[in-house]
């Protein structure tokens, strides 16, 4: 048998932290229109579920500092709770791999009238034999759109063979668009879709 499983919160409330060595910081937003929610009660939990320290968010930015000793194990997540509604953030989720971005400068300089490319596409995960619709949005050094150039698109399978190369145009306000149709007996994997004018 194969199964999975997901874990879905459904609340009006967002959290936004600053975490420090020993400190989060905690603001906390009603997300339908981001007004701050004051008095909000918010808890720290370490990964035993034992509380390391709550406070209640208040003024004008609804916010409220966690502190936790250095003998306390990490924190593992924030609780927090306004009237009958409850939310959750675990560290562990905030997490980003970063061997994937380039924090650096640019490899051209901006005197030389490089573009930049942007690739958007409709979801992350796609089964064989569905259809990848990806967006491009190109934007020279000065932020303006790019009308009318022609964009060559390379899909590449897991292996790093191209298996779709196409031209497209970009629009009056610098978007190019393009469709690829994935095969049921497609290899299941990282694709990679690259853009080059």
């Amino acid at each position: 048998n194969v199964s999975d499983s997901a874990t879905v919160v459904v609340t009006n409330l967002s959290i936004v932290t600053k975490k420090g060595a020993k400190q989060v910081k905690v603001w906390v937003m009603n997300t339908k229109d981001l007004a701050s929610v004051r008095d909000a009660k918010v808890e720290l939990y370490s990964i035993s579920n034992r509380k390391l320290d709550s406070c209640q968010t208040s003024g004008a930015n609804a916010e409220c500092t966690l502190n936790w000793k250095s003998t306390d194990s990490e924190p593992y997540a924030i609780l927090v709770r306004s009237g009958n509604d409850q939310t959750y953030l675990r560290f562990e989720d905030l997490a980003l791999a970063n061997d994937s971005f380039h924090a650096g400068k640019r490899a051209y300089a901006a005197a030389s009238g490089g573009l930049d490319a942007f690739i958007y596409p409709e979801r992350d995960l796609y089964r064989p034999g569905e259809i990848l619709n990806v967006a491009a949005l190109v934007r020279n050094q000065s932020f303006e759109a790019v009308p009318g150039l022609p964009l060559r698109w390379m899909v590449s399978n897991p292996k790093g063979k191209v298996v779709r190369e196409v031209v497209t145009d970009t629009s009056a306000l610098g978007v190019a668009k393009m469709e690829f149709q994935t095969s049921p007996a497609n290899e299941t994997g990282k694709y990679t879709i690259a853009v080059s004018s």
